[in-house]
């Protein structure tokens, strides 16, 4: 009996030693070791100042290139070219129709790939060069591939801005992010509008599309700049827990 009192009086002592309270149920351990992190739709690795300053940048020249290709095409193809309406509105609706029809595959293929930065380069380089090879062009046919080779390739910027930002910031805060993403972007278009005006006026249309195609050059600069270990791809794509897709996988072309 005076042992059994003597268990009584450490039990209370043991429990205080392990960390719980008396009466508490001890803490079951999980079995197999330390278990993964989970995917929680949340990256907790926060990004960088020069990923935070890229993306911004990203908006604001991409704004440039989406916007600045269609309506000063039209005016320098009647005055350089003097074409007629009828031509123009071809020239000019083909890439919007380009971009309509490749904007789902697109959007398929940003959200399975974990080259998402890759994919952003390589549609602004597409889109510079093809402003500045519309000058040459003057047969409706030509004008109309390079338009469509265009639109094509602008259908990746948008899904694919969406996604690295997905994956830089987590769904928690993305509807404040994508609001300065699009304050970035507004500010783009308003830029690109005083400084086309001014070429127009007092170089000629032609450096417009020049401007254009450095701007992609920009676009496709700020779009590596992001680092890629500051973009989670599973959360990208929101993928679910049970996903096997490794979080960062390297891209074709250098990892930074």
């Amino acid at each position: 009996m005076a042992e059994m009192r003597d268990q009584r009086a450490e039990a209370p002592s043991q429990a205080k030693a392990d960390g719980r309270s008396e009466g508490a149920p001890a803490k079951r351990c999980k079995q197999g070791g330390d278990s993964a992190p989970t995917h929680e739709g949340t990256n907790q690795h926060q990004p960088s100042k020069r990923s935070r300053f890229a993306l911004a940048a990203l908006n604001f020249t991409f704004a440039d290139i989406q916007t600045g290709v269609g309506p000063y095409l039209a005016i320098y193809l009647t005055h350089m070219h003097h074409w007629d309406a009828a031509a123009i509105g071809i020239a000019t609706s083909s890439a919007g129709f380009a971009t309509v029809v490749a904007q789902t595959p697109a959007g398929a293929i940003i959200d399975h790939v974990t080259f998402k930065r890759t994919l952003l380069l390589v549609a602004a380089l597409v889109g510079g060069a093809g402003a500045v090879a519309l000058i040459g062009l003057q047969p409706l046919g030509l004008v109309v591939a390079a338009q469509i080779i265009i639109g094509a390739g602008f259908a990746f910027v948008p899904p694919g801005i969406a996604a690295i930002t997905l994956g830089m910031v987590g769904g928690a805060v993305l509807a404040a992010q994508q609001g300065r993403n699009q304050a970035w972007n507004a500010g783009g278009n308003v830029a690109f509008a005083v400084i086309a005006g001014l070429l127009g006026y007092f170089a000629t249309l032609s450096w417009i599309f020049y401007f254009v195609g450095l701007l992609g050059i920009l676009t496709a600069v700020f779009s590596y700049t992001i680092k890629k270990r500051d973009i989670d791809d599973k959360i990208a794509r929101q993928a679910p827990e049970n996903d096997e897709t490794p979080h960062h996988v390297s891209e074709p072309l250098a990892q930074s």
